[in-house]
């Protein structure tokens, strides 16, 4: 069933002829003549090409020289009457220093655009920017004019229209791409001709010039065979269509690196994720090829998590930390993605290297004097969370910084930003990006919208009633006329709200999770849902949303009934009293009032000190895992496993529905022998188990078969195969968590 496909708006030249289409072809000239069409094929997008002679070896100097002509160039077509104009460069600094000279004109609306920008940022971004830059735009006469600075990030999918360009010189395939962004509906007239520059740094093109980083030959290839400084060059499409003709474009065209074979035993190790395998191959390489690009990590900022809380480092702090976190997690809708390179650097307090918007070899920026003095950070990871140094970081880690460590300046990544604070997002983040209401009562965190009332008090005689209604009352003074999205996120907590206090008197208030909202299949964490479901509904729903899903993907039978069995099966392990006990907040009167065991709880686990003391009062092993103990009671009972078509897959799809089990089981020691027992009935084709283990059941034995299974699954269904079954199982968990039962959408058998 798998297959690859290439998507790509650049195919590049491999791509075979017989599999493209174009405007020439026989059979589309009437289309060619099309009003509509022909005048955008015919617009012109006339550009000179200039060199900008720079001398001496100290690189910043060099930058801030060629920003200031990008700058003077911008500021030359706009006194000629160029309302719109872009200026794109090849790299994140030179684009803030273009930025920052062009503000300080003070001649036009400057904005900066790159890819090193926060999500929640770049939105708001675009929604004031996009109504004077779209194509279609009805251009407005005497308008103040607008500058979009920028840098590769908008050479393909950006819907913007200028009327003009300055650009630093690249490959052809780029350069092309970024006059794209130049009278795109050929709108622009004789009377109003587009007037564009491209400029090129005198040490990048002369014959001595290394490759560029990002580039390669091609830039110093393209400047020469579009005529170099002096020349006129027309890149509207049909006046550039005739200089392609008899041209070799390889050497004009932004280097492509060849990603190395991924041979069986990469793929044996990239399939494990428990424990990381040694050596662990490099992804990035077969993303962006060999010396290509940096590995990332992910960079949240947060105004209630303090510099000093970080260089304590203490357990208290650290938890206090992690309880905050908790409540209101980083987001990626507000999470800056940085080469773990950069990101070192910069905590570590040494100066930027060069930083692009596409993938590049990355070089030093030279030994200049540290910026700051080193800093920590925090590595969100859940149970797992630590504090780290820039030594310390691994590509793909989630980092959590205050917001005074600075970092973004007009939105845009700054290392060297003097802005403080950086804007924390992480309450808005919550709503956009998971419907769920949170707000942090803590002045450094409260949105400017809802900073007008006083804070509630807190005071050590609270008790949380009384806090609750003096949180309350200060949520109905908020005004009605709220703006957008604080309006839902004040009605949402007024309708049902919960009070979390934490160690330092700090409150969040918490509404309950929306059905919109996603549920995590990784911990334990998905079992506190804040509303009580059974295990035998719960049960029930998975196995019908894994039906749903397996009818829609049209699997062979005997899989399909396979996952379904587990699907109803994977629980079983929450049956053990202590986790039952765990989830009714370890009151052992709760307990004996339940009428039959629980799969979810009423609790929440974003309260994570309340979560931990249940916990400990429950009695329930830190890091046990509830399915491994469900793998040792289904494989007890000979009879069940007997139905099965494949008992291993059977087996494994329980065991790792968390993501464990790729290929040990994890490790805790559980020193009290708890018998468990679960019984269920109504399941597939009307099936009802009473199944027993003991929570000593030894699976993460290197003998207990965990792994061998594994591996034998793996040979049998493949690498992407077992994944994909993997993936059923653990959607139809994260679904029937989320929304409940899936009446409708498929039947159980």
């Amino acid at each position: 069933r798998w297959g690859v496909v290439r998507m790509s708006a650049t195919p590049g030249l491999s791509q075979a002829q017989d599999t493209r289409f174009g405007v020439d072809d026989p059979g589309w000239s009437a289309d060619r003549q099309h009003p509509v069409l022909s005048r955008r094929l015919q617009a012109n997008k006339a550009a000179r090409l200039q060199t900008v002679a720079l001398s001496g070896k100290n690189e910043p100097d060099k930058a801030q020289a060629f920003a200031r002509r990008c700058a003077d160039e911008a500021l030359g077509l706009i006194e000629q009457g160029v309302a719109t104009l872009g200026v794109v460069v090849n790299r994140v600094a030179g684009a803030r220093l273009v930025a920052h000279a062009l503000r300080a004109s003070g001649a036009a609306d400057v904005h900066l655009l790159t890819g090193r920008m926060r999500p929640i940022d770049r939105d708001a971004c675009l929604r004031g920017l996009l109504p004077r830059v779209e194509a279609g735009r009805q251009r407005v006469p005497g308008a103040k004019p607008l500058v979009v600075v920028a840098t590769q990030c908008i050479e393909a999918g950006a819907d913007f229209d200028f009327d003009g360009l300055v650009t630093e010189c690249a490959s052809l395939d780029a350069l092309r791409q970024r006059f794209g962004r130049v009278d795109r509906l050929g709108d622009m007239d004789a009377m109003r001709p587009s007037r564009s520059v491209i400029l090129a740094r005198s040490d990048q093109v002369a014959d001595s010039s290394d490759s560029d980083p990002i580039y390669g030959h091609a830039l110093r290839a393209t400047w020469r065979w579009l005529g170099g400084a002096g020349a006129e060059v027309n890149f509207g499409i049909e006046a550039f269509e005739h200089r392609l003709d008899a041209v070799t474009l390889t050497p004009l065209l932004a280097p492509q690196t060849n990603a190395p074979i991924l041979l069986p035993a990469h793929l044996d190790a990239l399939c494990q994720t428990h424990p990381r395998p040694w050596p662990d191959p490099d992804v990035p390489q077969w993303l962006h090829g060999p010396q290509r690009g940096d590995p990332e990590v992910q960079l949240v900022w947060r105004a209630d998590v303090t510099a000093a809380a970080l260089e304590r480092d203490d357990a208290a702090g650290l938890a206090l930390i992690v309880d905050k976190l908790s409540a209101c997690p980083p987001a990626a809708a507000e999470a800056l993605s940085l080469p773990i390179y950069t990101v070192r650097r910069w905590l570590s307090g040494q100066a930027e290297p060069l930083l692009a918007d596409v993938a590049a070899t990355l070089t030093d920026a030279g030994n200049d004097p540290a910026l700051r003095a080193p800093r920590k950070a925090v590595h969100w990871a859940g149970d797992e969370t630590c504090i780290v140094g820039g030594q310390d970081l691994q590509p793909g880690m989630t980092l959590v910084v205050p917001a005074d460590y600075g970092g973004i300046a007009h939105a845009n990544w700054d290392p060297a930003s003097n802005e403080l604070p950086v804007p924390d997002h992480g309450d808005l983040a919550q709503w956009l990006a998971r419907g769920r209401a949170t707000l942090r009562l803590d002045a450094a965190t409260l949105p400017p919208e809802l900073a007008g009332l006083p804070l509630p008090a807190v005071s050590e005689d609270d008790d949380a009633r009384s806090l609750q209604a003096r949180v309350r009352e200060w949520l109905q003074a908020q005004p009605e006329a709220l703006p957008r999205p604080w309006k839902a996120v004040i009605s949402a907590l007024r309708k049902r709200m919960r009070v979390m206090r934490h160690a330092d008197d700090g409150l969040t208030l918490l509404a309950p999770p929306s059905r919109a909202e996603g549920v995590s299949t990784e911990d334990d964490g998905a079992s506190f849902t804040e509303t009580e479901v059974s295990l035998a509904q719960h049960s029930q729903d998975v196995m019908h949303w894994a039906s749903a899903f397996i009818k829609s993907l049209g699997l062979p039978e005997p899989v399909a009934q396979d996952i379904v069995l587990a699907a109803w099966l994977h629980d079983v392990g929450k049956a053990d009293p202590r986790f039952q006990r765990w989830l009714v907040g370890g009151s052992e009167v709760r307990l004996a009032l339940l009428a039959e065991p629980l799969a979810k709880s009423a609790q929440s686990m974003r309260d994570r000190a309340a979560s931990e003391r249940a916990r400990i009062q429950a009695g329930y092993p830190a890091g046990y895992r509830h399915e491994l103990l469900s793998v040792a009671m289904v494989q007890n009972d000979a009879d069940l496993l007997a139905r099965a078509h494949d008992p291993d897959l059977v087996l494994h799809l329980v065991g790792s529905h968390h993501g464990w089990c790729r290929p040990f089981a994890p490790f805790r020691d559980d020193e009290e022998e708890m018998p468990t027992q679960c019984e269920l009935s109504d399941g597939p084709a009307g099936l009802a188990v009473a199944l027993r283990a003991s929570s000593r059941h030894q699976l993460a034995r290197l003998d207990s078969g965990v792994a061998d299974r594994f591996w034998r699954l793996t040979q049998r269904y493949g690498w992407w195969g077992l994944a994909w079954l993997e993936a059923i199982l653990r959607l139809a968990d994260h679904r029937a968590s989320a929304v409940g039962s899936a009446t409708g959408l498929g039947d159980s058998e």
